[in-house]
């Protein structure tokens, strides 16, 4: 049966009300397909006639077809299921319905048979396979090396794509030992241009790890690699972020934006203490956590101080992997730690329409995070950004604006908070108020700073029994596994499990 004329007899087979679910996996592969039910040998039918007998069956049941690349089929099998919730532990290239029951291994089936020296059917393109399951998926067992949990790419069952970025996706995952739900940001080793970037993905869970614990930030659960990327699985947050509710709801109202801005300040004013730049502060990366409260992710490209070579082992295994605090200090170094701002740097980075003025043009500090705080707390007010930036002007001229801090505030924006803004938006970013002076402000006299600093810990989200992942996951691919022997020196320095929750 032809492949488009399948899918239309299907369409038909579905319009009687059949109260149970019929599955049906699609791969294009030639396979040809020998099975043993019981003792009865083998029970061959063609791919129409075994829908047919699928959708007229009691219980739940689940079809494998394979097609040929000329849309013929090439194999299909049938398999009655006692536990339709049954997933697979491991996932065949070879289907495109992931996540759907593990149906019997066809092929090792004849083999088994050919070793016991029973004779089987004449080979056929189609068989059916009739089984009653009647055992629970178990747990797959955790990869462990003295005695301690090793994450792997084929740990994790892949559910949703939530995200795309320049070096890679953000997977919705399910742990298939521990049955949680996280994220797990895939960085493409493919990505990086040069050699001296690939330091950002240590410093990315340096930073991750000196915040861990503290729910104003996503929690890192676990860091490990692949042939092809390097892997970071964190907490889920399936509220989505503060972009997405801008972009449904507009301008939000000022006690909504009073609260996440109260949120983001004591975060940023302790990752400002752990002396950390993040460098992209912006809606895109405050996520919305399941008791509505704003938190930190993406440490993509922030900068830490204070560490030591021997904290951040990494540094010492390139020459372009160097920060300056591993040369010897300058008189420029020397003064700038005697007037107390030790911490600067240099690198253009960030997203543009968030970039405070100082930044392309000389050195800077904490301040930049300072901006584009108010950049935030402009958009959450004003459902759009500054500057212009989504007014019609051009991206430079919108630039310019803010280098110079022209700012247009809405005559209807709380006064209180447009006052904020005029106070943050200064081109010299030694004249922009501290954290502590912005919690003074009389835009936030009516937060309670100490119930705001009172935040409970994510609670570890369980897969559902009945989740499936979406059709477009069959697209994604991981690399594969290091074999133990041919594990990168690199790999000790990455890998990471939180050993409290998995």
């Amino acid at each position: 049966m032809p492949f488009k004329n399948m899918f239309g007899f299907m369409k038909k087979g579905k319009a009687a009300d059949v109260p149970r679910e019929v599955v049906v996996d699609v791969a294009v592969r030639v396979e040809v397909t020998r099975a043993r039910v019981g003792n009865a040998g083998t029970v061959a039918l063609g791919a129409e006639e075994m829908l047919k007998e699928g959708l007229e069956a009691q219980g739940p049941v689940h079809v494998r077809i394979m097609f040929d690349e000329n849309g013929e089929v090439a194999s299909c099998g049938m398999e009655h299921l006692e536990i339709a919730q049954a997933a697979p532990t491991s996932l065949s290239c070879a289907t495109t319905l992931v996540g759907s029951p593990q149906l019997t291994s066809f092929a090792n089936a004849a083999t088994d048979m050919a070793a016991e020296g029973k004779t089987t059917a004449p080979s056929t393109p189609c068989a059916t396979v009739i089984s009653r399951m009647t055992t629970t998926k178990a747990p797959k067992a955790a990869t462990l090396v003295d005695g301690k949990r090793v994450l792997t790419v084929d740990d994790f069952r892949i559910i949703h794509v939530l995200g795309e970025g320049g070096q890679g996706l953000v997977l919705l995952v399910q742990d298939q030992v521990t049955d949680g739900l996280f994220a797990l940001k895939v960085i493409s080793k493919g990505s990086f241009k040069y050699l001296d970037h690939v330091s950002r993905v240590f410093v990315e869970q340096d930073a991750m790890r000196a915040v861990a614990g503290n729910p104003s930030f996503v929690g890192i659960k676990g860091t490990f690699e692949d042939e092809d990327n390097f892997l970071i699985l964190m907490e889920y947050y399936p509220c989505g972020d503060l972009h997405s509710k801008i972009q449904a709801e507009g301008r939000l109202p000022t006690w909504m934006a009073r609260r996440y801005a109260a949120q983001v300040i004591l975060a940023m004013e302790d990752l400002h203490r752990k002396r950390i730049i993040h460098r992209d502060i912006k809606p895109k990366n405050i996520l919305i956590s399941d008791l509505d409260e704003a938190v930190i992710s993406d440490f993509g490209i922030a900068r830490m101080f204070g560490r030591t070579a021997e904290e951040q082992p990494w540094r010492k295994m390139e020459e372009c992997w160097e920060l300056k605090e591993d040369l010897p200090p300058t008189e420029e170094d020397l003064r700038k730690a005697a007037e107390g701002r030790p911490d600067t740097t240099v690198a253009e980075c960030g997203t543009f329409q968030y970039l405070a003025p100082e930044m392309p043009y000389r050195e800077y500090s904490y301040e930049v995070d300072v901006w584009a705080f108010a950049v935030t707390l402009f958009e959450m007010l004003h459902g759009r950004r500054p500057f212009g930036y989504d007014d019609g002007l051009t991206k430079w001229t919108a630039r310019i604006n803010a280098v110079f801090a022209i700012i247009k505030i809405d005559d209807d924006i709380d006064p209180g908070a447009a006052d904020l803004l005029r106070t943050i938006f200064h081109k010299d970013e030694m004249l922009r108020p501290s954290w502590a002076d912005i919690k003074e402000h009389q835009f936030f006299d009516p937060i309670n700073w100490d119930e705001v600093a009172c935040r409970k810990p994510m609670p570890f989200k369980k897969a559902p029994k009945d989740l499936r992942p979406e059709s477009l996951v069959q697209f994604v691919h991981l690399g594969r596994p290091y074999a133990q022997e041919q594990t990168l020196v690199i790999t000790r320095f990455l890998s990471y499990v939180d050993r409290s929750t998995i």
